[in-house]
């Protein structure tokens, strides 16, 4: 049974009783598409609606971006700009233009995060390339996650799963049998024949998320990356 993590804000607390009015996963899976910052590249990725307009990501995913769009669950295109990239725990924060006042959708509620244990099912909910998959947490592990623009290294806490995903699933939740966050996939593990996923435990998302007041980012085309703006 996944051990609850009780926070204030935009994040609510784990329990064994699902909240029956919170949103589903699948109602908070969306899809980031980016244009690239000075020499990069855009990329296609996976995010998590957290509660209001703001939405989390692989912090990979946008930290080289000079623009980023954000498709809803309904299939709606919104504007969004970064204020928040965590490079040791390769996670970003999005704030999302209009997404809290879609019209005909029910406003995204605060999003519940746990903690999970080995051998505990988890599923990966609507990754942009390889849709929902469950499988087993396979160990709980401080991971050491590259920075997102450098070369050191940031211990974390973290999870490899049994699950196999692609390129595009970074950001993508996984849930456990409540609905409740467990992590947010950042890499690809495993081997050919065993392919893996790692997670970012959810542990950081609400660091992340109690970490405001937050800050437009912008990209700088000579770093090729953004950075904050005024500072």
């Amino acid at each position: 049974m996944a051990a609850g993590l009780c926070l204030i804000g935009l994040v609510g607390c784990g329990a064994s009783d699902p909240d029956r009015t919170a949103t589903p996963p699948d109602g908070r899976a969306v899809v980031v598409s980016t244009e690239g910052c000075g020499l990069a590249s855009g990329a296609t990725s996976s995010g998590v609606a957290v509660g209001g307009d703001l939405v989390v990501t692989a912090g990979h995913a946008v930290a080289r971006s000079s623009a980023i769009r954000v498709t809803d669950p309904d299939g709606a295109d919104h504007g969004a700009v970064a204020v928040a990239v965590d490079e040791a725990a390769d996670l970003a924060l999005l704030r999302v233009d209009g997404f809290a006042a879609r019209t005909g959708s029910t406003p995204v509620t605060s999003i519940r995060v746990v903690a999970a244990e080995a051998g505990e099912a988890v599923t990966i909910v609507s990754g942009a390339s390889t849709g929902t998959s469950t499988g087993p947490v396979l160990r709980v592990a401080a991971i050491t996650v590259d920075a997102v623009a450098g070369s050191d290294g940031h211990r974390r806490v973290g999870y490899e799963v049994d699950v196999a995903t692609a390129t595009g699933d970074s950001g993508a939740g996984a849930y456990d049998g409540d609905g409740a966050l467990v992590g947010v996939v950042f890499a690809v593990g495993g081997t050919p024949d065993r392919p893996t996923t790692w997670l970012t435990a959810s542990s950081e998302v609400a660091e992340l998320l109690a970490s405001g007041p937050w800050t437009d980012l912008s990209c700088d085309p000579e770093a090729s990356r953004v950075v904050g703006v005024g500072g």
